[in-house]
C-alpha cells in the first residue's frame, strides 16, 4: 500500500498535506527536466513556477509541524497532567488519624469527580499517572510515603484500586442512560466498593481480616458516603450551570 494510502487511512488531513508535497515534488521535476526554451538546463525556474512550488511546499511544511504539535493532543496530555496535580495535592488535605495507617482525605472523591468530567480513559491515566509521580519519589501516598516502598505499604491496596474505580465510574458515567444523579451515585457505589475490597484485602496480609475491617473500612463508610453525596450535588450543579 502506498504512503499516500495508509496516510489517508491515518488521518485525511496527513493524506492532504502529502498531495500538496507529491504536487509540488512533480512540478519541481517537471520544471527541471523541461526548461523554460531558450534558457538552457542551468537556467533557474521561472518566478511564477518559483512561487506555485513555495507555496505548496510552505504549505506541507506548516501543516505537517501543525500535525506533529497536535494541539488536541497536547490538549489531553495537560488535562490529563493537570487532573493528576489535583489528585496529588487533595491527598495533601488528610487528616491522619491515630487508630489507622488510613488517612481522611478528600482524594478519592476527587478522583470519583475526575471520572465523571473526563471519561474513564483519561481519568484512568490521571491516576496511573498519579500512582507514577509518587513511585517516582514524591511524597503523594499517605502519611508523606512514596517510591516502591510506599505503594506497598499498608495502604497500597487502595492506592492499586483507584486507578481500576476510575475507569469503572467513568465507563459506567459514559455508556449509562439512566439519569445523573442515579447513574454516578451507582458508579460511586461501585467504586467505592472495589476501593474498599482491594484496600482492605491487602491491609489483612498486614494486621488480619479483622482488624483490615475495623481499621480500614468501617471507620470511612459514613464519611465517605457524605463526601461522595457531596460530591454528586457538585458535579449536578456543575451539569446545571449555564455554559
Amino acid at each position: 500500500m502506498k504512503i499516500e494510502s495508509i496516510a489517508k487511512l491515518l488521518c485525511p488531513r496527513k493524506s492532504k498535506v502529502l498531495g500538496q508535497v507529491k504536487r509540488a515534488s512533480k512540478l519541481a521535476r517537471f520544471t527541471s527536466t523541461n526548461p523554460t526554451p531558450g534558457l538552457g538546463k542551468e537556467s533557474e525556474l521561472k518566478w511564477p513556477q518559483k512561487g506555485i512550488i513555495t507555496k505548496q511546499m510552505s504549505f506541507a511544511t506548516g501543516s505537517i509541524l501543525t500535525l506533529s504539535f497536535d494541539r488536541s493532543i497536547g490538549k489531553e496530555v495537560a488535562l490529563i497532567g493537570l487532573a493528576s496535580v489535583l489528585i496529588a495535592l487533595m491527598g495533601e488535605w488528610s487528616i491522619p488519624l491515630p487508630f489507622t495507617p488510613v488517612p481522611i482525605s478528600f482524594r478519592f472523591q476527587t478522583i470519583l469527580a475526575l471520572s465523571v468530567l473526563l471519561g474513564s480513559k483519561r481519568a484512568f491515566l490521571a491516576t496511573s499517572l498519579f500512582l507514577i509521580q509518587g513511585m517516582m519519589g514524591f511524597p503523594l501516598f499517605a502519611n508523606g510515603a512514596s517510591g516502591l516502598a510506599g505503594l506497598m505499604g499498608p495502604t497500597g491496596g487502595y492506592l492499586v484500586a483507584y486507578p481500576i474505580a476510575a475507569f469503572l465510574v467513568g465507563f459506567m458515567s459514559e455508556r449509562s442512560s439512566l439519569p445523573f444523579f442515579l447513574k454516578n451515585g451507582l458508579g460511586f457505589a461501585i467504586g467505592t466498593s472495589l476501593v474498599y475490597a482491594l484496600g482492605m484485602a491487602y491491609l489483612a496480609t498486614f494486621v488480619g481480616l479483622k482488624q483490615a475491617f475495623l481499621l480500614g473500612v468501617s471507620p470511612f463508610i459514613l464519611l465517605d458516603l457524605l463526601k461522595s453525596v457531596i460530591t454528586l450535588r457538585l458535579l449536578g450543579w456543575m451539569k446545571r450551570r449555564p455554559s
